[in-house]
Protein backbone atom coordinates (compact mmCIF):
# COMPACT_ATOMS: atom_id res chain seq x y z
CA UNK A 1 0.00 0.00 0.00
CA UNK A 2 1.12 3.39 -0.66
CA UNK A 3 1.13 6.37 2.13
CA UNK A 4 -2.21 7.95 0.85
CA UNK A 5 -3.76 4.31 0.79
CA UNK A 6 -2.55 3.83 4.59
CA UNK A 7 -4.17 7.10 5.06
CA UNK A 8 -6.91 6.04 4.19
CA UNK A 9 -6.99 2.98 5.87
CA UNK A 10 -6.05 4.04 9.10
CA UNK A 11 -8.96 6.77 8.82
CA UNK A 12 -11.44 4.03 8.12
CA UNK A 13 -10.39 1.82 11.12
CA UNK A 14 -10.59 4.84 13.30
CA UNK A 15 -14.16 5.57 12.29
CA UNK A 16 -14.96 1.89 12.40
CA UNK A 17 -14.14 2.33 16.26
CA UNK A 18 -15.82 5.69 17.06
CA UNK A 19 -18.19 6.16 14.21
CA UNK A 20 -18.26 9.97 15.50
CA UNK A 21 -14.52 10.81 15.66
CA UNK A 22 -14.57 14.53 14.81
CA UNK A 23 -10.96 14.07 13.77
CA UNK A 24 -11.22 11.08 11.24
CA UNK A 25 -14.30 12.69 9.83
CA UNK A 26 -12.79 16.19 9.19
CA UNK A 27 -9.55 14.40 7.66
CA UNK A 28 -11.48 12.71 5.35
CA UNK A 29 -13.93 15.42 4.01
CA UNK A 30 -10.51 17.38 3.45
CA UNK A 31 -9.02 14.93 1.20
CA UNK A 32 -12.23 14.39 -0.60
CA UNK A 33 -13.04 18.02 -0.56
CA UNK A 34 -9.73 18.74 -2.15
CA UNK A 35 -9.77 16.26 -4.84
CA UNK A 36 -13.71 17.55 -5.75
CA UNK A 37 -15.34 14.32 -4.37
CA UNK A 38 -17.70 16.59 -2.90
CA UNK A 39 -20.43 13.35 -3.29
CA UNK A 40 -18.49 11.98 -0.17
CA UNK A 41 -16.79 15.15 1.52
CA UNK A 42 -20.75 16.31 2.14
CA UNK A 43 -22.05 13.59 4.10
CA UNK A 44 -18.47 12.95 5.78
CA UNK A 45 -18.77 17.25 7.10
CA UNK A 46 -22.57 16.89 7.94
CA UNK A 47 -21.84 13.67 10.17
CA UNK A 48 -19.19 16.11 11.52
CA UNK A 49 -22.15 18.82 11.95
CA UNK A 50 -24.39 16.22 13.66
CA UNK A 51 -21.67 15.90 16.43
CA UNK A 52 -20.56 19.79 17.32
CA UNK A 53 -23.33 21.94 15.30
CA UNK A 54 -20.87 24.65 15.48
CA UNK A 55 -17.35 23.34 14.11
CA UNK A 56 -16.00 26.06 12.51
CA UNK A 57 -14.03 23.64 10.03
CA UNK A 58 -16.80 21.83 8.89
CA UNK A 59 -18.92 24.78 8.28
CA UNK A 60 -16.33 26.54 6.63
CA UNK A 61 -15.92 22.93 4.47
CA UNK A 62 -19.26 22.92 3.80
CA UNK A 63 -19.58 26.70 2.60
CA UNK A 64 -16.49 26.01 0.32
CA UNK A 65 -17.95 23.45 -1.56
CA UNK A 66 -21.53 24.86 -1.84
CA UNK A 67 -19.33 28.16 -3.14
CA UNK A 68 -17.84 25.99 -5.77
CA UNK A 69 -21.44 24.52 -7.12
CA UNK A 70 -22.47 28.35 -7.29
CA UNK A 71 -24.56 28.06 -4.03
CA UNK A 72 -23.44 31.23 -3.05
CA UNK A 73 -26.34 32.27 -0.56
CA UNK A 74 -26.21 28.94 0.96
CA UNK A 75 -22.30 28.87 1.44
CA UNK A 76 -22.29 32.46 2.41
CA UNK A 77 -24.51 31.70 5.29
CA UNK A 78 -22.25 28.54 6.74
CA UNK A 79 -19.51 31.41 6.36
CA UNK A 80 -21.61 34.00 8.17
CA UNK A 81 -22.37 31.38 10.85
CA UNK A 82 -18.65 30.76 11.79
CA UNK A 83 -17.75 34.90 11.40
CA UNK A 84 -20.79 35.46 14.29
CA UNK A 85 -18.82 33.39 16.76
CA UNK A 86 -15.11 34.11 15.58
CA UNK A 87 -14.90 37.79 13.62
CA UNK A 88 -11.18 36.66 13.39
CA UNK A 89 -11.62 33.33 11.28
CA UNK A 90 -9.51 34.71 8.22
CA UNK A 91 -10.78 31.62 6.26
CA UNK A 92 -14.39 31.92 6.77
CA UNK A 93 -13.76 35.86 6.22
CA UNK A 94 -12.15 35.28 3.12
CA UNK A 95 -14.40 32.73 1.65
CA UNK A 96 -17.39 34.76 2.37
CA UNK A 97 -15.62 37.92 0.52
CA UNK A 98 -14.37 35.79 -1.89
CA UNK A 99 -18.19 34.22 -2.72
CA UNK A 100 -19.69 38.10 -2.43
CA UNK A 101 -17.33 38.73 -4.96
CA UNK A 102 -18.60 36.88 -7.63
CA UNK A 103 -21.26 38.66 -7.93
CA UNK A 104 -21.09 41.97 -6.21
CA UNK A 105 -17.33 42.50 -5.65
CA UNK A 106 -16.99 45.89 -4.35
CA UNK A 107 -19.07 44.78 -1.66
CA UNK A 108 -16.49 42.06 -0.81
CA UNK A 109 -13.78 44.47 -0.66
CA UNK A 110 -13.90 45.11 3.23
CA UNK A 111 -13.91 41.21 3.65
CA UNK A 112 -11.07 40.68 1.89
CA UNK A 113 -9.33 43.22 3.49
CA UNK A 114 -9.75 41.61 6.45
CA UNK A 115 -8.72 38.65 5.56
CA UNK A 116 -5.57 39.67 4.02
CA UNK A 117 -4.64 41.27 6.84
CA UNK A 118 -5.58 38.78 9.38
CA UNK A 119 -4.01 35.98 7.23
CA UNK A 120 -1.56 37.65 5.43
CA UNK A 121 -2.88 35.39 2.57
CA UNK A 122 -1.43 35.66 -1.21
CA UNK A 123 -4.83 34.76 -2.45
CA UNK A 124 -6.74 37.14 0.02
CA UNK A 125 -4.49 39.85 -0.90
CA UNK A 126 -4.94 38.76 -5.09
CA UNK A 127 -8.70 38.92 -4.84
CA UNK A 128 -8.65 42.29 -3.11
CA UNK A 129 -6.29 43.79 -5.72
CA UNK A 130 -8.76 42.27 -8.58
CA UNK A 131 -11.87 43.44 -6.08
CA UNK A 132 -10.02 46.90 -6.33
CA UNK A 133 -9.36 47.09 -9.80
CA UNK A 134 -13.45 46.42 -10.55
CA UNK A 135 -13.96 49.56 -7.87
CA UNK A 136 -11.36 51.60 -10.53
CA UNK A 137 -9.42 51.78 -7.70
CA UNK A 138 -6.05 51.19 -9.25
CA UNK A 139 -2.92 52.53 -6.87
CA UNK A 140 -5.18 50.54 -4.01
CA UNK A 141 -5.44 47.11 -6.52
CA UNK A 142 -1.93 47.90 -7.40
CA UNK A 143 -0.84 48.16 -3.12
CA UNK A 144 -2.64 44.83 -2.80
CA UNK A 145 -1.47 42.75 -5.90
CA UNK A 146 2.16 43.59 -4.75
CA UNK A 147 1.25 42.03 -1.57
CA UNK A 148 0.30 39.34 -3.21
CA UNK A 149 3.14 38.65 -5.66
CA UNK A 150 5.72 39.42 -2.57
CA UNK A 151 4.16 36.77 -0.68
CA UNK A 152 3.68 34.41 -3.82
CA UNK A 153 6.76 35.34 -6.21
CA UNK A 154 5.87 32.75 -8.61
CA UNK A 155 2.05 33.23 -9.20
CA UNK A 156 2.00 34.44 -13.02
CA UNK A 157 -1.53 35.49 -12.97
CA UNK A 158 -0.40 38.34 -9.85
CA UNK A 159 1.91 39.96 -12.55
CA UNK A 160 -0.64 40.12 -15.21
CA UNK A 161 -3.19 41.72 -12.98
CA UNK A 162 -0.25 43.67 -12.03
CA UNK A 163 0.22 44.71 -15.46
CA UNK A 164 -3.54 45.74 -16.29
CA UNK A 165 -2.74 47.98 -13.10
CA UNK A 166 0.23 49.83 -14.17
CA UNK A 167 -1.55 50.14 -17.77
CA UNK A 168 -4.57 51.90 -16.25
CA UNK A 169 -2.29 54.18 -14.33
CA UNK A 170 -0.18 54.85 -17.46
CA UNK A 171 3.14 53.38 -15.96
CA UNK A 172 4.60 52.03 -18.55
Amino acid sequence: LNKIDEGFATLQKALEINPNNVQALHNLALINARHDHFDVAVPLWQRVLAVNPDDPDALVGLGEILMKQGKLDEALSFFNKVIAKDDKNAQAIYLAGKTIAQNRPVDAIPYLERAALLSDSPDAWYDLGLARMFANEWRLAGQALTQAMKLAPDDYRVYFELGKVHFEMKRY
